[in-house]
């Protein structure tokens, strides 16, 4: 296919495996894998030489008719990092996305993620924590500590310090992948060690004794996680 004649949502997917691929998280890639597919489903047959501004801002306008308004925002933001690519390429002469009017959905009121300190103590006392290291054992974990539900899954016997009663947050579990495996935190900030309290400590200390060292120990092997 001549350049002139090149599917925008085409040309989009091209420049994410060229310049995203291997480069950002897989989840982030991912992200960018969404907004091609949005692409292929609204504007299947627009290509990259009928890029304008009308043409961008009725696409726009069809994503944010579905989209909340931060939504709206990301999508634009991507397809303007690709745009630039197009207009550096002399592939079109006029940005399209100049001024564009970025819309959306009413924010959504979303329910409240936390909860109550009374309603995570009824949680705590009903945890059946027995012999075996399962899933009420991490429920307790994520209530004594704040991780996120991906560094829970990432969590191997070398994290735990049990001298110094800490824990070390230096990577995550991707398993929103078929396959799983290890990943980076969230970001750097994430990168850090968690006190842990002397009780919480010695359970743990006695569950993971046994384990590989640098296995996750809330991931049974050959396992999907949801």
């Amino acid at each position: 296919m001549k350049r002139n004649e090149q599917l925008f949502h085409t040309y989009f997917k091209k420049w994410i495996e060229t310049y995203k691929y291997n480069y950002v998280t897989p989840v982030t890639y991912r992200k960018w894998e969404n907004t091609e597919r949005m692409l292929k489903l609204l504007v299947p047959q627009l290509k990259v030489t009928q890029l304008t501004r009308r043409s961008y801002q009725q696409l726009l306008s069809q994503y944010a008719e579905t989209h909340e308004h931060q939504t709206c925002m990301d999508f634009h933001h991507q397809l303007k990092c690709v745009i630039q690519d197009i207009l550096d390429e002399g592939l079109i002469k006029r940005d399209p996305t100049l001024r564009a009017v970025i819309g959306g959905t009413r924010h959504r009121e979303h329910k409240i993620k936390f909860l109550q300190p009374e309603e995570l103590e009824k949680l705590l006392q009903d945890l059946n924590l027995g012999k075996g290291l399962d899933y009420d054992y991490m429920i307790l974990l994520l209530a004594k500590t704040g991780l996120r539900f991906a560094e829970a899954l990432g969590l191997t016997p070398a994290d735990f310090d049990f001298d110094s009663l800490t824990l070390r947050i230096n990577k995550t579990w991707d398993y929103k992948s078929a396959t799983g495996k290890f990943a980076p935190t969230k970001n750097k900030s994430s990168v850090r060690t968690i006190a842990l309290d002397y009780k919480t400590a010695a359970r743990f200390a006695m569950l993971i004794q046994n384990l590989p060292k640098d296995k996750p120990i809330f991931v049974p092997d050959g396992k999907r996680i949801y």
